[in-house]
């Protein structure tokens, strides 16, 4: 059965998975006719709490980069995925969960909201992904899903993969959280990309969710 991927990006690893329809930027995939489950990725930027740093960053743009301004993208996901069944990913603590009034999710545990919906927290960490990397998953499916066993968390080595921001100081300048000998720092690229093993975990996640 196909799966059509929402929202991926132009080098995405879901392009290299078989029976998958994906759409990125180029596609649109606000253009998606449907017909199929859906496991979608709708951009996370304007819902996250580092949404703080942006508008502090460009206060002359607060109404361009307000919260949840994301042009609908998120609610037109969640509706795809309520319609022809499947799985939404968004990063762990995402606004987006209280504006839409999603059930909110335990760790390594599915949980059923009044929508009919179900919620998990995840680390992509254990599915392969550099750094620790909690995601929150929405699956949508009328029986009580039949899910992909989840994979264990692995031990961590010593130390941190982390991210590295830009903060603005009281003087107004801006610099960068220290460096350390204990972390390795990656790219923001890296840190975008969906491990290889997520992918199909969540692929199979949204065919077991077809309406």
């Amino acid at each position: 059965m196909t799966v059509a991927i929402l929202f991926a990006r132009r080098d995405s690893v879901y392009k290299t998975l078989p029976d998958v329809d994906v759409w990125d930027e180029d596609r649109d995939a606000r253009k998606w006719p449907g017909g199929c489950p859906v496991a979608a990725h709708p951009p996370c930027k304007r819902w996250s709490s580092l949404n703080n740093l942006v508008l502090a960053r460009y206060p002359d743009q607060r109404e361009r980069f307000a919260h949840g301004n994301d042009g609908g993208l998120f609610e037109l996901a969640l509706h795809r995925v309520r319609q022809f069944g499947g799985a939404l990913e968004h990063p762990a603590q995402s606004q987006a969960w209280r504006k839409f009034d999603l059930p909110r999710p335990a760790y390594m545990a599915w949980q059923r909201g009044v929508c009919g919906g179900w919620c998990i927290e995840l680390d992509q960490r254990a599915f392969g992904h550099p750094a620790r990397k909690r995601t929150w998953v929405y699956a949508y499916v009328l029986d009580p899903p039949r899910l992909p066993r989840l994979p264990s968390l692995p031990s961590l080595p010593s130390g941190k993969v982390v991210r590295v921001y830009r903060y603005r100081l009281p003087d107004g300048t801006w610099t960068r959280t220290p460096r350390s000998e204990l972390n390795q720092e990656i790219t923001h690229a890296a840190a975008e990309h969906t491990p290889i093993e997520f992918a199909k975990w969540l692929v199979e996640v949204a065919r077991r969710c077809k309406i």
